[in-house]
């Protein structure tokens, strides 16, 4: 059996809790599919998730820590998952619990005392979040609700697990005004969640500032300290500072200073935002940063990984990227080699290359519909490429005019995600573990993209 992609699906809301980590949840489940499923979409939603796949094990690992939400089977190999219910709600403080039941079971049959829901195997991706979402707000019964902040991520791309942690440092960030670093390779986003956070504060209706401290040192006429200038043009929004580690040692002083004032006078009405892509922990060692501008700037830090940490987000960059670059009217899909490469090579300039690589390729291209891989540059090109007269016909423009940009997107994806499925099952010999590693898909996620495409495994 299979299970619904999850990887598709709108980012949710990250949890918070209110000491500013996740749910910490226990899975109890005797089936590897469905048991992998459910954490992977439990740590989508921004918790922390263990798993136990019989009554023994879960009973142990229920013991030994302090859970917010235990789902437990109704059938497990050693027992039924009711057994465990006084257990846990023995415990000193009592995590919610759901049962997982079979589809055919009757609610009637379901004890309700001291259980917070029931999940359906046959309930939906959205079904199960809501379950989740209101077992976790349920009051009493020992910890605290946890309390989700809404993000608004619909256009940001990425939802690998390497990113998890950037978006909950940003949900934590969005209810407070403080000081926030952000350290990342060139090309890994930082102006991007530079904007985010700045949109999702309380002062994003104020204007965000950005400056680069490399530019600032480079300015003969700038004055002793810029710093009471630039806070007057962001008073009632953010103040961005790029590459904050090449700010001179004078510069570094009065921003600490006036860092630590803010503090003291919160009330004084901008943020500072300071980007680096460097170790700035490592540069105080080495004396060639000041340690109390390192503390007053590295309480919330969000590290944002280099592209070849999440090389599982590279499709869905490309098509984003993509569909952005390309001219009204003439619409391009991705080969299956195209993607391929894209996957494997290294990315040292991260996303800002691969739109960069993306231009090239379109511009080679032309007026084909379809960009293969003797359209990369040679870098990238897989071994022994063929370069044809003619190039093939692939994917057909689906754009016709009058259709929405996000149908559009859609039928594009799914082209392109057949012809990939099709080839890598081809390449994989139908083996399952050998297309998960080539593709770098969780197991879960294949399967549902064999289903969806109604192919064989």
């Amino acid at each position: 059996m299979s299970y619904a992609p999850i990887r598709k699906a709108p980012l949710p809301e990250p949890g918070i809790s209110p000491g500013g980590g996740q749910a910490r949840v226990l899975v109890i489940e005797p089936d590897d599919l469905f048991r992998e499923w459910l954490a992977d979409l439990l740590k989508e939603m921004g918790h922390r998730v263990e798993t136990a796949a019989s009554l023994a094990q879960g009973g142990a690992k229920a013991a030994q820590g302090l859970w917010d939400l235990v789902l437990v089977d109704m059938r497990l190999p050693d027992g039924s998952g009711l057994e465990l219910l006084p257990q846990v709600q023995r415990l000193p403080q009592a995590p919610r619990i759901c049962l997982i039941a079979p589809g055919d079971t009757a609610y009637e049959e379901v004890p309700k005392a001291g259980v917070a829901g029931v999940l359906r195997r046959s309930a939906s991706l959205k079904e199960t979040r809501a379950l989740v979402t209101r077992a976790l707000a349920v009051p009493g019964a020992g910890r605290s609700p946890v309390a989700f902040l809404p993000l608004r991520l619909e256009e940001v791309v990425g939802r690998s697990a390497a990113m998890r942690p950037c978006y909950e440092v940003l949900a934590r960030a969005a209810g407070e005004e403080g000081p926030v670093l952000l350290v990342g390779e060139a090309g890994t986003g930082r102006g991007l969640f530079a904007r985010l956070l700045h949109a999702h504060s309380r002062l994003g209706r104020g204007p965000l500032v950005t400056v680069s401290a490399a530019a600032l040192g480079e300015n003969s006429l700038a004055p002793a300290s810029p710093w009471p200038a630039l806070s007057r043009q962001a008073q009632g929004g953010t103040l961005f500072i790029r590459e904050v580690e090449a700010l001179s040692p004078e510069w570094q002083r009065s921003l600490a200073s006036l860092l630590s004032r803010r503090r003291a006078v919160p009330e004084a009405g901008f943020r500072v935002v300071a980007a680096s892509s460097r170790d700035l922990s490592a540069l105080v060692r080495e004396g060639a940063f000041l340690k109390d501008l390192w503390e007053e700037l590295s309480g919330l830090t969000i590290c944002l990984p280099p592209l070849r940490e999440r090389a599982e987000d590279i499709p869905e960059l490309a098509f984003f990227h993509l569909m952005r670059l390309c001219p009204p009217g003439n619409w391009k899909g991705l080969a299956p080699d195209v993607l391929e490469a894209l996957v494997a090579y290294p990315w040292p300039g991260n996303v800002a290359e691969l739109v960069a690589v993306l231009q090239q390729a379109l511009q080679a291209a032309g007026a084909e519909p379809v960009l293969r891989a003797w359209h990369l540059p040679p870098e990238l090109r897989p071994a022994r490429t063929p370069v044809p007269e003619e190039a093939p016909a692939g994917v057909q423009d689906p754009g016709p005019a009058g259709v929405s940009f996000r149908e559009f997107r859609r039928r594009v994806l799914a082209q392109a995600e057949k012809a990939y499925m099709e080839d890598l099952m081809t390449r994989a010999r139908h083996n399952v573990k050998e297309a998960c590693r080539l593709s770098a898909l969780s197991l879960p996620r294949l399967y549902a993209l064999l289903k969806k495409y109604h192919l064989r495994a």
